[in-house]
């Protein structure tokens, strides 16, 4: 069962820097690489515990250095 709103909200705490979409069904993060290869690196990483976890996020590589999830 999904959570309620202020059951995320409550949550959120846990995660700093994450964001709660208004319906409480989604959390977004975006993270800032000090250069492309870094980002595109990490976006490898996530990739492979993605693949593992039969689990895969919605993720951008935007700008230079940025990936958001």
């Amino acid at each position: 069962m999904p959570l309620t709103i202020p059951q995320a909200q409550g949550l959120l705490k846990e995660i700093p820097e994450w964001k709660l979409s208004e319906s409480a069904k989604k959390i977004s993060r975006t993270f800032k690489c000090k250069h492309f290869a870094g980002a595109l690196a990490f976006a490898n990483k996530v990739g492979g515990v993605a693949e593992e976890e039969n689990h895969h996020p919605d993720m951008q590589i935007f700008s230079w250095n940025k990936l958001k999830f």
